[in-house]
């Protein structure tokens, strides 16, 4: 038998083949989950276990109301949180788990529903559940049929909140002095608005990605350089295409051209090019065609130091802000192909020679 905590006992042998049960499954619901997240087109910050441990079990049967409750009837046993970056995505995780998951609705609380003005703390979806009877037997997970856990779903700015509470120790607003509690709840409706700003601020950031290609056909010049404009630049100009095709032919031999633009590519790029003073995709548009026969000599002539089996898309302008370093007076054009290449001495002096040599052709 196993130690007794007031009144009540809890078997040795029940508790192992709990606790396994738990261990066992826990990592096997984190792979699941993600899966329904990456097959839902969703990332999540992160997802987590854990497994209540023998003292903190003992102590919740003690502390039950019900004379009768025993391990057995304990839903906690094993927790899975999932932390997405966005509110609206909780929305979508909950979605998942009610389609995947047989949820026992008596015990599953939307802690996001409890609206009272004075809440305290932060909100997020509770889900007790278990495995349905058709995902035991597609997943060999019988042993498991009826197990019952938690999951809860919360944004990250929740999980932020919820841990500084856990750690300062304090588990209702009674527990608090007044002052301190109105502070907590000025900064609940902080992280709340937080929480809004941010999904607001991606749907924002989503809609200027799927216009700024129209705004860089039509109106170049009135389009400011970042990494979104990049994109779209190096996406859809045909001059950017044909110098990249020249840039194969002439230092990369048989390298390809990626298919789509890099993020990272794309970020560093706007970067660079704000360094050189282009402050609109018309200012880069207009200055490759003014020295589009000086930019096709120098890449003639340039020799890479190593080839590549595959270009970025766009890998062209990089080569074109190496001209234009060489091009610059000696100590701007030193410190802007500083931000290019690591190789400064070797490739400087052989870009500036280079330059200065088709310059004269």
């Amino acid at each position: 038998m196993g130690e007794n905590v007031g009144s009540a006992v809890v078997d040795d042998d029940e508790w192992r083949q709990v606790a396994e049960l738990a261990g066992s499954l826990g990592p096997k619901v984190c792979e699941w989950i993600l899966e329904l997240a990456d097959d839902a087109g969703l990332h999540l910050h992160s997802i987590e276990k854990r497994t209540k441990s023998r003292l903190h079990a003992e102590q919740k049967i003690v502390n039950k109301v019900k004379s009768d409750y025993s391990l057995g009837d304990m839903t906690d046993v094993l927790g899975v949180r999932v932390i997405t970056f966005f509110p609206d995505e909780v929305d979508v995780v909950a979605s998942l788990i009610e389609q995947e998951f047989d949820v026992d609705r008596d015990n599953s609380v939307d802690k996001r529903a409890l609206l009272d003005p004075d809440r305290f703390g932060y909100l997020s979806a509770h889900y007790v559940v278990r495995v349905r009877r058709e995902q035991c037997s597609l997943r060999d997970f019988n042993k498991y049929q009826n197990f019952k856990f938690e999951i809860q779903i919360r944004t990250i700015l929740q999980h932020a909140w919820a841990e500084i509470e856990h750690d300062l120790g304090y588990k209702s607003k009674e527990e608090l002095p007044s002052n301190v509690r109105r502070r907590f709840s000025r900064l609940a409706g902080l992280l709340e608005l937080a929480d809004t700003e941010f999904q607001q601020i991606r749907g924002d950031l989503q809609i200027y990605q799927a216009s700024v290609g129209v705004a860089v056909r039509d109106e170049p010049g009135d389009v400011p350089v970042n990494r979104d404009s990049i994109s779209a630049f190096i996406s859809e100009s045909d001059l950017i295409r044909s110098f990249d095709v020249r840039l194969v032919a002439e230092i990369y031999r048989g390298a390809k051209i990626a298919s789509k633009p890099s993020r990272k590519y794309s970020s560093r790029l706007a970067v660079l090019l704000q360094e050189f003073g282009f402050e609109s995709i018309g200012n880069i548009e207009n200055s490759l065609r003014d020295r589009e026969a000086l930019f096709v000599a120098f890449l003639a002539q340039y020799k890479a130091s190593q080839q590549r089996e595959t270009v970025p898309m766009g890998g062209c302008l990089l080569f074109y802000l190496m001209l234009e370093a060489a091009l610059r007076p000696e100590e701007d054009g030193r410190k802007l192909l500083t931000q290019i290449t690591s190789t400064l001495s070797y490739e400087k002096a052989r870009a500036r020679a280079l330059a200065a040599e088709v310059e004269r052709v």
